[in-house]
């Protein structure tokens, strides 16, 4: 290991715990914690905020942020198609709140939340009893289906594909490599003042 990478570590072992996974970096002498490989997924579970949140959803993406000794936490449905529900722990109800940065307000953390796609929520340190309105209003409406076009490794132009729906592709073209576009058209819905 380089002297430069050792010492960016040990650098970082003073804010922020480091793991080694099987076995302590040869020449470091920092602070860190050697986990085996086959128990870091539960040392991550016990350890870190994914205990903070139960859901069903793979789309759900937690982020977990420490500053001045309070976690943030930002939660991101990942999926373009699917809501993603989870239910938030009992320190998280009593101890959190929604913090919305658009109109900075923080409001109350339901007992089942749902991110529709793409949305996402974060989660501060604080008690409010505000009620955020989760139903919102319907910015945009999808049209049809998707166009598909695929561009072959070799290839400088995109070409249509038959399709109009996801899926797996691979089914129809198992020989392809290269790059693949999906265009969806929309319409922005009148706003009510």
């Amino acid at each position: 290991m380089s002297d430069h990478l050792r010492k960016d570590i040990e650098r970082i072992a003073e804010k922020a715990d480091v793991l080694f996974i099987n076995r302590m970096l040869e020449g470091y002498s920092g602070k860190g914690k050697v986990i085996p490989f086959d128990g870091l997924e539960e040392y991550l579970k016990n350890h870190c905020g994914q205990q903070m949140i139960r859901s069903e959803a793979k789309s759900l993406t937690l982020y977990e942020y420490c500053r001045n000794g309070e976690n943030i936490y930002m939660l991101f449905n990942e999926d373009i198609l699917q809501d993603a529900v989870f239910v938030p722990a009992p320190e998280l109800l009593s101890d959190y709140c929604v913090y919305d940065a658009f109109t900075d307000t923080e409001y109350g953390i339901e007992e089942t939340m749902v991110l529709r796609p793409y949305e996402s929520v974060v989660l501060v340190k604080g008690h409010t009893d505000r009620i955020r309105d989760t139903k919102g209003s319907k910015i945009i409406e999808w049209k049809d289906g998707f166009l598909i076009s695929m561009k072959s490794f070799d290839r400088e132009e995109y070409e249509p594909v038959f399709l109009t729906e996801t899926g797996n592709l691979a089914k129809s073209y198992p020989y392809f490599s290269g790059s693949v576009r999906y265009e969806r058209s929309f319409v922005r819905m009148k706003q009510s003042v």
